[in-house]
């Protein structure tokens, strides 16, 4: 097969769905020395070599979701894999779209407005599509009640720890990252984006209450956001009496390099996130030997909940009672940290690549048994040829 994947996400690193597609071709390049791939929507200047000879580049001055599909189908691709939410607007060949989540559509207060109105579009394109790949039972579960799209068209492929993400065991290692970030011997830490959904100003909340309860862990906040949401965040911090840079070190964004150091550094991973597709930070914590703090809700609950301390909320209360018993119950520390990495080990992102080289196959196959694409069809099937 020949096989066109929107690489698009590779020039925005600080996103999941970066971590996502990079991830992916990655491991197919691993698992798979048959079919040939060609990756559209790099940006000139974008660090997208090393996959291998069988993927092929196509790079352009802006994304080509508009011309995916002709783009694959006139260098002979059989199907498209849109990483990044989107099916091609139009189509000659099948489509596979990867959906991680529908919190714009669930909790369209914390998306930006241009975010809202572009995911209007969405639900239209994935009808299109032959196949649609969830990251999660619950991503599935809302594509088919929100959207009425046909259960048996959607793929549950869950997502893993990438292969850096090990326990970083070397005291210089760590020593030099503390150094070069400024960091505690003793911190707490959030890893993600810095804005509303993942509801960092309860953290921030939590933390002022470890104060009175005495405990001296410093929040580290590993992310990017908005201008304005981060102004907010901080303000946050000077309004409870916390000073930023000792009570709470914004760190911004930590390369991909450091990641594995930092998590292995910290006393836990707290991740208050109110939605989630799957959630890829509590996963690297574990992989990495730390314990994981998380909500009871979405795909955290069903990819989570036996290996983390769960909360049945995310207020800054329940937040902080957490954070304490993992500080005065080292047994529980222990007990999470065994559950964690017992959890992250169980999947592979070489799982992940064979999985949705399944999902091509299947698509491939059906169009191989002499039917047909049709992209003018409401859902986007394969239908059989006319008599």
């Amino acid at each position: 097969m020949k096989i066109a994947i929107d690489a698009g996400p590779l020039d925005r690193p600080a996103s999941g769905i970066h971590r996502y597609t990079q991830s992916l071709l990655a491991a197919l390049a691993r698992v798979d020395a048959e079919n040939e791939y060609l990756l559209l929507g790099l940006h000139p200047g974008s660090d997208a070599a090393g996959f291998g000879a069988r993927f092929h580049e196509r790079r352009s001055r802006g994304r080509l979701r508009a011309r995916a599909g002709f783009v694959a189908f006139r260098d002979g691709a059989d199907l498209v894999h849109g990483t990044n939410y989107v099916a091609p607007f139009r189509a000659r060949i099948p489509s596979v779209v990867t959906v991680f989540d529908l919190s714009v559509r669930l909790l369209p207060e914390t998306h930006p407005l241009r975010r809202r109105l572009w995911h209007r579009l969405l639900p239209g394109l994935w009808r299109r599509a032959c196949r649609l790949i969830a990251v999660s039972e619950h991503t599935r579960r809302d594509l088919v009640r929100f959207h009425g799209l046909e259960p048996d068209r959607i793929e549950v492929i869950p997502l893993a720890a990438a292969p850096r993400f090990r326990p970083v065991l070397d005291p210089q290692v760590r020593a030099e990252l503390r150094r070069r970030h400024e960091l505690p011997d003793a911190f707490v830490l959030y890893v993600g984006a810095v804005e509303p959904r993942k509801q960092v100003t309860r953290l921030i909340e939590a933390t002022a209450r470890l104060r009175r309860a005495q405990l001296r862990w410093t929040l580290v906040i590993a992310g990017d956001g908005s201008p304005g949401y981060r102004g907010r965040v901080r303000a946050r911090c000077k309004e409870l009496g916390l000073i930023v840079g000792s009570d709470v070190i914004f760190t911004g964004r930590v390369s991909e390099e450091d990641l594995p150091a930092l998590y292995s550094s910290a006393q836990a991973l707290v991740y208050p996130s109110v939605h989630e597709g799957f959630g890829l930070p509590p996963v690297e914590a574990m992989a990495c030997g730390v314990p994981v703090v998380l909500p009871r809700n979405s795909a955290l609950a069903e990819f989570y909940g036996d290996c983390s301390l769960m909360v049945e909320d995310a207020s800054a209360d329940s937040l902080a009672r957490a954070i304490v018993s993992l500080a005065e119950r080292p047994e529980l520390r222990a007990r999470l940290t065994a559950r964690g990495a017992q959890r992250a080990r169980a999947r592979s992102w070489e799982d992940v690549a064979r999985e949705t080289l399944s999902v091509y196959g299947r698509v491939a196959a059906e169009g191989a048994r002499g039917r047909r694409f049709d992209p003018a069809a409401s859902r986007g099937r394969l239908i059989a040829p006319e008599s």
